[in-house]
This record gives structure tokens, sequence and C-alpha cells, in this order.
């Protein structure tokens, strides 16, 4: 599959955050996935809320939970932090970007 290129001025706060919520929300969640399903199969006490430990179904549920909040507070972040970067980085140079076309309907 052959990639494109397109040269851009400044890119969006919206636009990076999408990329950077979708990515990270979805890189987070198997991990509380993988945590959850240990501390219900094992009865560990690795997820707590209130300092309360979470056990059996619960367990996996609030993981889950605690996972995709994390994740969004990191996106979020790290969306602003990489947004002044790249605007500085803009200022003195184009970005350039490789992406791949969607492909037509037949």
């Amino acid at each position: 599959m052959k990639s494109d290129l397109i040269e851009i001025n400044r890119l969006k706060l919206n636009s990076l955050l999408k990329i950077n919520v979708i990515g990270i929300t979805l890189g987070f969640l198997p991990i509380g996935i993988f945590i959850g399903l240990y501390a219900m199969i094992t009865g560990s006490d690795n997820v707590r809320i209130n300092n309360q430990p979470v056990y059996g179904i619960k367990a996996l549920i609030t993981s889950i939970f605690l996972s995709i909040f994390v994740g969004l507070i990191f996106s979020f972040f790290g969306s602003l932090i990489n947004w002044i970067g790249l605007n500085i980085y803009s200022r003195f140079k184009n970005i350039r970007l490789r992406f791949y076309p969607k492909k037509p309907i037949k």
C-alpha cells in the first residue's frame, strides 16, 4: 500500500486530541482488562477504590473503567504538551505527515 505525503503549517488541537485519545485509551484498555482478570481470578487486592480492595467481577469492571479514565487523563495532558511543541516547531518549519489514503468503494 502506497502512502501519501502532505505538508501542513499547523495542526489543530482537536485533530491531535482525537488521535491521542483513541490511541492512548485503547492502549490502556488491554492493561486494565488484564489487571481486572488477574484480580478476579486470583482474588488479589491490586484493584482498589478509596483504599478498599475490590474483588470478583467488580474488580474487572473497576479496572476497565479506571484504565479508560487514566488513558483519557494522559491523552488530554499529552495532547496539550504535544500541541504546544508542534506549534513552536511549526513557527520555523512546516510539518510533513505521511498517511494512507482511504480506498475507494467499488
